[in-house]
């Protein structure tokens, strides 16, 4: 378990709910849901003392300071068990000056690139690149990727519309330039003999999900995290060339590897890497407010999409996965 913490004064968030049980408290939050059972050195009574000192109120130190039961190690890993399940926020308010948007741009690069340098690869792109994934797991993240391409696709347009003037000329810019990859993937994809059909009607896997309905949200109210968010998924033009030189070493098809190749090709020589600093140029002010919304919805993204990573090996690494996977198989209708 890490034992690094993030926060300088933890706070549970707001709405989270506490309810406690016969034999452990649950904590819950939109969705998300954690339970704590007692131990023999440990009551509920003493758990739930330290959790009503997650008030953005209290440091470490002083956290340990009143809750002696507990260790300094034993404290952070509960800390960290609880932001795993996006249960707690940063307490200490946050003194943020106004910066030009490439000035932020480069500082949530820096902040994402300290998140990359925490967990370091996913186990996913661990087995991809060190060519020790399945066939049936290379395929499955092919339909996953897909899946979030064509919904970035689809979000642009109402990007486009949400924005005006020299904004909207680079948001145009990038819609041309991403103009149906999905279309490429799909290519690729056909090179298992699927139908067309199966896999645009294929239902995605739940991360996968959440990050398209995260894009789409953001894509009508939100076009400074929708465009931050690109960032995460257009990558560098090293990790393209990474997946392009795995994908060469592995028995697969030649038209999937080519059009999955294209597509990072066109990225790669498009610079598509470096949309979200082109668009931020373009902002001669970001409130502290914005940015810290951005970054805190980033951060999320980020989440989601390690989770996405984890959820595609988890289905896809089974035996007699369905690919892709469609609802009435998944149901095992006739």
């Amino acid at each position: 378990m890490k034992h690094e913490l993030y926060f300088e004064k933890p706070k549970l968030r707001k709405k989270v709910r506490i309810e406690e049980k016969d034999e452990y408290l649950q904590i819950s939050y939109h969705g998300f849901s954690l339970e704590i059972f007692p131990n023999e050195k440990v009551s509920l009574n003493v758990i739930k003392d330290l959790l009503n000192l997650l008030d953005g109120k209290h440091s470490l130190e002083q956290i340990c300071e009143k809750v002696s039961l507990f260790s300094k190690e034993e404290i952070i890993n509960y800390i960290n068990e609880l932001d795993e399940h996006w249960l707690l926020t940063e307490g200490t308010e946050n003194k943020i000056e106004g910066k030009s948007g490439l000035d932020f741009i480069f500082y949530l690069e820096d902040l994402y690139a300290e998140w990359q340098n925490n967990i370091k690869e996913t186990e996913l792109t661990q087995l991809i690149l060190n060519k020790g994934a399945s066939k049936n797991l290379i395929v499955g993240f092919a339909v996953e990727y897909y899946h979030v391409t064509r919904r970035c696709h689809e979000c642009i347009s109402p990007a486009v519309a949400k924005s005006q003037g020299r904004i909207r000329e680079k948001v145009l810019d990038f819609f041309m330039e991403e103009y149906r990859h999905d279309k490429l993937l799909m290519k690729s994809l056909l090179s298992f003999d699927f139908d067309r059909k199966e896999i645009e009607n294929s239902v995605p896997l739940p991360y996968t999900q959440a990050i398209m309905n995260m894009l789409s949200k953001w894509a009508h109210t939100d076009l400074l995290s929708f465009m931050a968010g690109i960032f995460l998924f257009e990558g560098t033009d090293y990790d393209g060339m990474e997946y392009k030189e795995a994908l060469s070493s592995y028995n697969l098809p030649k038209d999937f590897v080519k059009y999955q190749n294209t597509h990072g090709d066109i990225n790669i020589k498009g610079e598509h890497g470096q949309v979200t600093r082109d668009f931020y140029r373009e902002l001669d002010y970001i409130s502290p407010e914005d940015q810290i919304r951005v970054v805190n919805n980033i951060r999320m993204l980020n989440e989601l999409h390690i989770r996405m990573h984890q959820n595609t090996i988890d289905y896809y690494n089974q035996i007699n996965t369905v690919v892709p996977r469609n609802l009435d198989k998944l149901m095992n209708f006739n």
